[in-house]
């Protein structure tokens, strides 16, 4: 969050603000300038919404045509499922954790399990001895387990609790379903707002806000099974070897990890990222600008990151500080928090081959 918890004295204030934006119009003019994506399109604004400093948000898998996000910090520890139209359908609340300075939520599979990953590595002054990850397995609205539901795309909106004017769900993971990860820098506490979870080479990616250039870290996610809903047969086996003594042990909560700086990139004040479902694109951006990057077969996130960046078509939201990309690959979605008293419009951008469909 940059308005609100930012409290330094009023003349750094607006030199800060200056040399932000300074940075941000020199490092976008670094990048080429050829949209794969169209403008984005207001699919919904947040009305009468507890979601009101969204901070991150990734596409559903157990729900397809949802989308996760939640709030930045100030707020209890719960993530929200809103559909494709901005509407609240359940908050789920996870029992024992702080939410100290949450700022992304990312996708992750192991096992056949989807996984949601959410960051509280917000440290606005670097002081933070290590940030933290809480992996809980998606949980999975009843209303989208039924065929008709699961066959709708992320682009479309699918009819469920709050469609028909009931009250939203709410529920709580339980402890024993919630994975902890304290993580910590090589070189030293760092501010952070944007990460993903590359599911080619299975590295979780952070990427620091502040610096003129951020810094890319990666870490391994030791391996471990937590599951909500029910597995399928054909998962059986796979887990009893999960859990089996010759499997690698599961960690225990709150083991530290050590966050590798893997590159340096010539942006600043990234905001939010996010990897497409098949880890072929990566999306980046900061309050002015969404950065893209089409990854060719056999690169690395580094070495794809390494090349020059694509700018997109994109108008500044009040505070954006949440992009995802769609599941069916077609665009991607963005979300602001709420300033001023303004309005908080769910925005979607659409790949230009699909944006006459």
């Amino acid at each position: 969050m940059f308005w609100r918890k930012t409290k330094r004295k009023e003349g750094f204030h607006s030199f800060y603000c200056s040399l932000f934006l300074t940075g941000c119009l020199f490092f976008a003019s670094t990048a080429t300038v050829f949209s794969q994506f169209g403008a984005a399109v207001s699919k919904g604004v947040l009305e009468k919404s507890p979601i009101n400093e969204a901070s991150g948000m990734v596409a559903s898998r157990e729900n397809p045509g949802f989308l996760w996000t939640h709030n930045d910090s100030g707020d209890k520890a719960r993530i929200f499922l809103i559909d494709t139209l901005a509407r609240l359908h359940a908050t789920y609340y996870l029992e024992g954790v702080e939410a100290r300075d949450w700022e992304e939520i990312a996708y992750m599979q192991i096992g056949g399990i989807n996984y949601l990953i959410i960051g509280d590595i917000g440290d606005n002054r670097a002081v933070r001895s290590s940030v933290s990850i809480h992996i809980i397995p998606e949980p999975r609205l009843a209303a989208a387990a039924s065929p008709a539901a699961a066959s709708l795309s992320a682009t479309t909106s699918p009819v469920s609790a709050a469609v028909r004017g009931e009250t939203p769900q709410t529920d709580t993971i339980s402890a024993a379903h919630i994975r902890t990860f304290a993580l910590q820098y090589e070189d030293g506490p760092r501010d952070a707002e944007a990460l993903f979870y590359d599911p080619q080479d299975e590295l979780l990616y952070v990427i620091t806000k502040r610096e003129l250039q951020v810094g890319l870290y990666a870490v391994a996610i030791p391996r471990f099974s937590l599951s909500l809903n029910p597995a399928p047969a054909d998962l059986q086996s796979a887990l009893a070897d999960l859990r089996s003594p010759q499997a690698d042990p599961l960690p225990a909560p709150a083991d530290t990890l050590k966050l590798e700086r893997k590159a340096t990139l010539p942006f600043t004040y990234i905001t939010a990222a996010d990897i497409s479902p098949s880890g072929d694109e990566i999306l980046i951006k900061n309050l002015l600008s969404v950065f893209y990057w089409d990854r060719k077969a056999g690169e690395s996130v580094v070495q794809a990151l390494s090349r020059e960046s694509v700018l997109q078509p994109y108008q500044a939201e009040p505070q954006g500080e949440a992009i995802a990309f769609s599941v069916d690959g077609r665009g991607y979605y963005t979300l602001s928090e709420q300033v001023l008293g303004l309005p908080v419009h769910l925005y979607f951008a659409a790949k230009n081959k699909y944006s006459d469909k």
